[in-house]
């Protein structure tokens, strides 16, 4: 696996990409020659063989779908082609399926029942429309799609599943499930964007001979792996003690359950020594949570953190929002510790409280600053970006100059320098508690001397990986208790 492999491209990369091989002596014909003898040896190696039916669009899928019919007849499989919005030989398409020996049936929305009959015993392949689809799919081939994913068919989808949007995730009206994808050079932004996401299966890239023209600075968007900032990792010293593997602080907010989550998983990941600064009403609930917990208590939180930020020897990096409210006094707190200059991350209700006020957080922001949204809290401080999820994080943190943690499903790092990662957490971590766990790891690896986006793409990876360990019965809790046993993973591969 090289880096080049982790990449993630718009339609638009995509096409430059083709374009650079093709004005370099690259035949356009023998690249999709090569894309459809590329899935026929796939799904060769992936199934027994059985009868496979071709569902053939009018474009360069189509053909690709074509030539993977081609290939698999000719390593003994069946192969029949459903061929959608061209029919006879008259067309490019019906030449080559002519030429090349494939048995062709035009598409019609009467056959249904009858194609639908004895679905297990037949393997799809989906090559109607490809990466380039920019509009609705026509009616009758939604209602053929509802027809195929009721039967829980098996489905090749090539490059991605018809119906899809590649660039945005959105679906176009109706798209097939797929078993696997399998997409050429690099993968799509849609291959880890929801709602698509659900609809691709397992992703196989394969290379048909492009690779060598892809540039890394093309574009600077990657699938989140540890080869991307292993080397990067904090490295433990002989001579260490607690202040030089890192200090840092988390302010309490009203509910201290999240505060004492991100605090077990501060610790977890690494950090010398955590402090949790909080009101002293709620001095007992942490001192008596863990023994750990170095605790300090005031009457007034803002007053006490004008002093406390001062003395920067002891403190590398801060984390508030973790259990806050969005009220008016929680906006003074964050700027307060903006004011200082130092390595902050910004979670939940510290987001949120903003949302009456944006362009005085973002007046304050600096590059030292990590934004945690998800999806809503997103919204109430960017109201102004659109696009896909990937862009809306791109362009957010180009405005605010600071990075950017947009959470979900699809969760999307991205610098103020236009360095983005995606990465596809699984959905257990759905449950409350896991983004405190998340900002928790976050400050701990920030607080070990890791820049902001670094820290970042770690801790998504970890949280991540973390909740694929669990599986079933995951809570916020258990998830912190993988967190170690993942680092070891990682420094016994460096």
């Amino acid at each position: 696996m090289n880096v080049t492999s982790l990449a993630i491209c718009s339609v638009k990369d995509i096409r430059q990409i083709e374009s650079i091989a093709i004005d370099s002596g690259s035949d356009q014909e023998l690249l999709v020659l090569k894309a459809g003898y590329q899935v026929a040896l796939k799904i060769n190696q992936l199934y027994q063989k059985k009868h496979v039916v071709v569902l053939s669009g009018p474009g360069l899928n189509g053909k690709d779908g074509l030539y993977a019919g081609f290939f698999l007849q000719e390593m003994g499989w069946k192969v029949s082609i459903l061929s959608f919005y061209w029919s006879n030989t008259l067309t490019s398409h019906g030449f080559l399926a002519k030429k090349l020996g494939l048995r062709t049936a035009e598409f019609k929305i009467e056959n249904i029942d009858a194609y639908m009959q004895d679905t297990q015993n037949i393997l799809f392949i989906d090559a109607i429309f490809g990466i380039g689809l920019n509009k609705p799919i026509p009616q009758d081939l939604q209602q053929f799609m509802q027809a195929v994913n009721d039967a829980m068919a098996n489905l090749i989808a090539v490059d991605i599943p018809s119906g899809i949007n590649a660039d945005t995730g959105i679906i176009m009206g109706k798209t097939f499930q797929a078993v696997y994808t399998i997409t050429f050079t690099t993968a799509k932004m849609a291959h880890f964007l929801m709602p698509a996401k659900k609809f691709i299966g397992s992703l196989i890239i394969v290379d048909i001979g492009l690779a060598n023209y892809f540039q890394q600075n093309q574009q600077q968007i990657y699938k989140n792996h540890p080869l991307l900032w292993r080397d990067k990792l904090p490295k433990e010293q002989p001579e260490y003690h607690k202040y030089n593997r890192g200090v840092v602080s988390i302010l309490s907010g009203q509910m201290t359950g999240a505060v004492r989550l991100a605090a077990q998983a501060t610790r977890m990941s690494g950090i010398g020594l955590v402090k949790i600064i909080c009101h002293d009403n709620d001095k007992l609930i942490y001192c008596l949570d863990s023994p750990e917990n170095v605790v300090i208590h005031t009457h007034e939180l803002l007053d006490y953190l004008k002093i406390y930020t001062n003395q920067k020897k002891y403190n590398h990096a801060f984390l508030i929002g973790s259990g806050f409210d969005t009220s008016i006094h929680n906006q003074k707190l964050v700027l307060e510790l903006l004011s200082k200059g130092v390595p902050t991350v910004i979670d939940g209700g510290a987001i949120s409280c903003f949302e009456d006020n944006i362009n005085l957080l973002f007046d304050n922001l600096h590059e030292e600053v990590i934004l945690t949204p998800h999806e809503g809290e997103f919204l109430r401080i960017f109201p102004q970006i659109s696009g896909n999820k990937i862009q809306k994080a791109i362009r957010a943190a180009s405005f605010s100059k600071a990075t950017i943690v947009l959470k979900g499903p699809d969760t999307i790092v991205a610098s103020p320098k236009g360095q983005v990662v995606v990465e596809t957490p699984p959905p257990n971590l759905s449950v409350a508690g896991t983004g405190d766990v998340l900002a928790g790891i976050i400050l701990s690896f920030i607080g070990q001397g890791l820049k902001a986006f670094d820290a970042a793409c770690v801790a998504v990876w970890i949280h991540a990986e973390s909740a694929r360990r669990i599986s079933h019965g995951l809570t916020a809790a258990t998830l912190t208790q993988q967190i170690s046993f993942i680092l070891a993973s990682l420094r016994n591969e460096l």
